[in-house]
């Protein structure tokens, strides 16, 4: 059987998520991508408009498949509390997961420069899914009638700021250089904290 459109495709994005990952967005060209497929950059229109539009599918895939591997960690759980906890552990576990050595520091910070939009709906995506989880907690009885909106939105601002600040301090040139374990440890301490004010004693 012979090679799909949706298999070239596939083998694009494979592709330019190397280089991208490798050299950052401003860096990769779209003859890079293609010359590494042994293809011309003009067959490449004819599956991604523009450069833009390829590293944006690009991470959007990446998005989505973290935030289902961490979806389905959840659904593995029992209680709010164990849920809210595999919210982070599995998070900081798949993101460690997805990237790779050639993941450079600077494409990171090309991701959000020019695709925040994504991120944005990731971090809604999170937020609904603390939400749910704080709103099933107090349906139970595990948790405090509370605002779970609000509490869910205070998490994951609290969590984005240790994290970012740390990322934008680091000297590293790759992101899995970066040793973010004092800053899932101080995560984890906080959480716990304030899953103990929520819990019905």
């Amino acid at each position: 059987m012979g090679e799909t459109s949706e298999d070239k495709r596939e083998q694009i994005l494979k592709s330019a998520s190397i280089f991208f990952g490798k050299y950052g967005f401003s860096k990769t060209t779209l003859d890079d991508i293609a010359g590494y497929m042994g293809m011309k950059k003009n067959s490449l229109y004819y599956y991604f408009p523009s450069k833009e539009a390829l590293f944006e599918e690009v991470t959007k895939e990446k998005i989505l498949r973290i935030f289902k591997k961490i979806n389905d960690a959840v659904l593995l759980k029992e209680t709010a509390a164990d849920k809210l906890r595999t919210c982070f552990e599995a998070g900081n576990r798949v993101v460690k997961e997805e990237n790779t050595p050639e993941f450079s520091v600077q494409s990171i910070i090309d991701i959000q420069n020019t695709i925040k939009n994504f991120y944005s709906d990731y971090t809604k995506k999170s937020i609904s899914m603390l939400e749910k989880i704080i709103s099933d907690g107090t349906d139970s009885g595990e948790f405090k009638k509370c605002k779970p909106a609000e509490i869910a939105k205070a998490i994951i601002n609290l969590v984005e700021s240790i994290k970012l600040r740390q990322f934008y301090e680091s000297k590293a040139k790759y992101l899995s250089e970066i040793d973010f374990t004092e800053s899932e440890k101080t995560i984890s301490t906080l959480l716990n904290l304030i899953i103990d004010g929520l819990k019905v004693k």
